[in-house]
């Protein structure tokens, strides 16, 4: 039974990449679409073996030869560890415990258990992708840097231990979080909280494992590296375990196995219940009011807005970007400016290149936000609703672009003003710091719509399958990264030969020529589109 809901979850998965036609079968998906997805995957599984793999040379260059292998292998194994353990925490509590087909399961004679295992398998075999990803590359690099074989040997072992231990202590922490939330009113709030804390916390961990100082001279390396050593002892302590090192392997190993057999009991005695509770759950009690006329228009868009903020899932997902806005400048403000441009110039870009930098950077973040491009999905099967309210196909769909604008525009808005009074910058920059990330939020906003209405997924069973593992998401913060990267590279070179201002003006009208562009579309093609949707 395990492997039949493992299967129809994958089956899901991979049935979202095509559609439904009008009577409502499974269509597969077009050659173009299996094209432009291959892209989307491999550029993106690219990007990261090759950011990995970068960390593992600059990592293995100042360990291997100095004789600190543990060093470089506590860095292989706690890398992975973090992002797992930070990504997956949510992620097994929706898949878990906030699944739409748990008491449709519970119904029929398939045994708790057997759900359990199948929703966390379904989840640890992603993480093992995820950590492969990761992984493999400093494993690669340790080989062609004369590696010891008994590190290779203990890499590959501690593969198979570090994302089970990462995955058992994230859906610990899930369970957690779920018990807590379903005795609690506002259960949003607590669980966005709840995730700022942890992401705080994981910034000031790597801050901490950073802050050794250091000479750039190679001959204070060793030096550097003894201190390391010296002031993590539990970082050591990770290394010699990868390394095969008696107690510490054995440690390793009896705590992932310690802690997935503890998580694992305890969910399955405690998943009937709590997957069905209702705590913290208030009757609605009908109370007279005056009734308020609006236009259907601005009612749709109070309607989109409070469904994100009603779900922690759709919030903490699809608008991380105003979360790296909001660090990036914070960051500025305790950090010299001086430091910045002294790094400028030894790239050999002058001082007056941080403001326009500062101005695409901003937009590369704000580009990350794809709260659009889950909006016609979470409709779900209550899109008829909609669709009989007498209002246009093309409102309807620019009522689920308008939010997008308003709640990164805000952000980007006051990042702008922000980053203007820290860096001094002339009144032109401070305009295309606040400018410039509007007109992406706007463009962004629109894309994803579009995006969504062609590639919609109503038939989900969890938020998560929509905000996380969709193809609109995916694609929604994807293509925009590109764009804005492309824009990054532009303004480089053209600060290069002090045309900053050339910068910001070709960045601008090109983000208003894509915005017209996706307004033209989303009314003539996307609201066509919207009409067939079942």
């Amino acid at each position: 039974m395990i492997r039949q809901l493992l299967g129809i979850r994958f089956r899901s998965a991979i049935a979202a990449l095509g559609g439904k036609s009008k009577n409502g079968t499974y269509k597969p998906p077009s050659t173009a679409r299996i094209l432009l997805l291959s892209f989307a995957f491999l550029y993106l599984i690219g990007a990261f073996i090759f950011i990995a793999s970068s960390m593992a040379v600059s990592l293995c260059m100042v360990t291997v030869p100095y004789g600190y292998d543990a060093l470089y292998f506590a860095f292989y194994a706690v890398i992975p560890f973090a992002a797992i353990f930070a990504l997956s925490i949510f992620e097994t509590k929706s898949v878990l415990f906030e699944c739409k087909d748990t008491e449709q399961l519970l119904a029929l004679p398939i045994r708790p258990r057997d759900v359990v295992i199948s929703r966390i398998l379904s989840v640890l075999l992603l993480n093992y992708a995820e950590a492969a990803i990761l992984m493999v590359p400093f494993l690669v690099v340790y080989a062609l840097f004369g590696g010891a074989p008994i590190g290779i040997v203990g890499g590959l072992l501690s593969f198979c231990l570090i994302p089970l231990l990462a995955t058992a202590l994230s859906t610990g922490i899930g369970y957690l979080i779920a018990r807590l939330s379903a005795r609690v009113k506002h259960k949003t709030l607590l669980t966005v909280l709840l995730y700022v804390a942890f992401f705080a916390a994981y910034v000031l961990l790597l801050q901490w494992m950073m802050s050794v100082e250091s000479d750039d001279e190679m001959t204070q390396i060793g030096q550097m590296l003894a201190s390391v050593a010296e002031q993590a002892p539990l970082l050591r302590f990770v290394g010699e375990a990868v390394l095969l090192r008696p107690l510490p392997f054995a440690v390793l190993a009896a705590v992932t196995v310690g802690v997935s057999l503890l998580v694992y009991s305890r969910i399955t005695r405690t998943f009937v219940g709590l997957s069905t509770e209702r705590r913290g759950q208030t009757r609605t009690v009908y109370t007279e009011r005056r009734l308020h006329r609006t236009h259907p228009f601005f009612a749709l868009v109070r309607k989109e807005i409070s469904r994100f903020t009603s779900s922690a899932s759709y919030m903490l997902n699809a608008s991380f970007g105003i979360v790296l806005e909001v660090f990036l400048t914070a960051s500025l403000f305790f950090f010299d400016p001086t430091e910045a441009v002294s790094t400028l110039q030894a790239l050999g870009l002058s001082a007056d290149s941080l403001a326009p930098l500062a101005v695409v950077i901003l937009t590369v973040c704000t580009m990350t936000n794809y709260i659009a491009a889950c909006s016609v999905s979470l409709e779900g099967q209550s899109l008829w609703i909609v669709r009989m309210l007498p209002i246009r196909a093309e409102d309807i769909l620019l009522a689920k672009a308008v939010p997008h604008m308003m709640i990164t525009s805000v952000v980007s808005i006051a990042c702008g003003i922000a980053l203007s009074l820290r860096l001094h910058a002339s009144f032109g920059y401070a305009v295309c710091l606040v400018l410039v990330p509007v007109l992406a939020n706007v463009a962004a906003a629109l894309w994803g719509v579009v995006l969504n209405t062609a590639m919609p997924k109503l038939d989900y069973t969890s938020e998560a399958q929509v905000v996380k593992q969709s193809m609109s998401a995916l694609l929604g913060m994807l293509l925009p990264l590109a764009l804005g990267i492309v824009l990054l590279i532009l303004t480089v070179l053209l600060t290069v030969l002090s045309l900053g201002w050339l910068a910001m003006l070709l960045c601008a009208l090109i983000l208003v020529l894509i915005a017209v562009c996706m307004y033209a579309v989303l009314v003539r093609v996307s609201a066509r589109t919207f009409q067939t949707l079942s």
